[in-house]
């Protein structure tokens, strides 16, 4: 079976060789605010591994054409999540939490007598990953996108991403001799990424964006 990793270039690099800033201590609080109750939607709480159960893509999300592949489904620790040594001593640099990957396949590419897939067919994956702070987050979103510019995209293209969390990027280019579209963003101290390849339209891959950031935006 071809891989889907392959599909969409092994899009899961998130390396990046700068080191995260020291935070500034938090200030003491006046004893005015000290009787003021903070309104959860001014200061929703930090996501957290437990919250990506419900925020990543799964079975019913799938696509036409595709089939939700459990067996590249799964939670990723930062070793498992991480491709090389480099990329650990980088995840490690931004507090990476927890990770979770999906992948969706051409319908029938899981059966184990399934031909190679062909050029064109429909791959989906999505990445969600959870980092100690926006800073971490927004550290691995920046260097993830770098990478895909500069070693994995052909003919690369920015398209919008408008609307998907606190900071995003959406791009559209080649990779491997097929059509991939990305959307890559941060929500607080969120990492998503939904990328679709082969007959997955630039739209389909969007929808699948938006539908992460509402579950996200629920999960706070």
């Amino acid at each position: 079976m071809r891989s889907a990793a392959v599909a969409v270039t092994a899009l899961l690099a998130v390396s990046c060789t700068t080191a995260r800033p020291a935070e500034p201590p938090e200030p003491l609080p006046s004893p005015a605010s000290s009787f003021v109750i903070p309104s959860p939607f001014l200061s929703p709480h930090p996501f957290t591994a437990r919250d990506l159960a419900s925020i990543v893509l799964g079975r019913r999300d799938t696509l036409d054409g595709t089939e939700f592949a459990r067996p590249f489904s799964v939670d990723r620790t930062i070793d498992e999540f991480a491709s090389d040594d480099e990329e650990l001593r980088q995840l490690s640099q931004d507090r990476f939490v927890a990770a979770h990957i999906t992948v969706f396949v051409p319908t029938g590419q899981l059966a184990h007598d399934a031909p190679p897939a062909e050029l064109g067919s429909p791959f989906v994956q999505g990445i969600a990953a959870v980092f100690e702070t926006p800073v971490g987050a927004d550290s691995s979103l920046r260097r993830y996108v770098a990478n895909l510019r500069a070693s994995q995209l052909q003919h690369e293209v920015t398209i919008s991403a408008d609307g998907l969390g606190d900071s995003s990027e959406g791009l559209r280019g080649q990779a491997g001799g097929e059509d991939v579209t990305i959307y890559a963003w941060r929500t607080a101290n969120l990492l998503l990424v939904v990328s679709g390849s082969g007959t997955i339209t630039p739209e389909l891959v969007r929808t699948l964006a938006d539908r992460m950031q509402r579950r996200a935006d629920l999960a706070r």
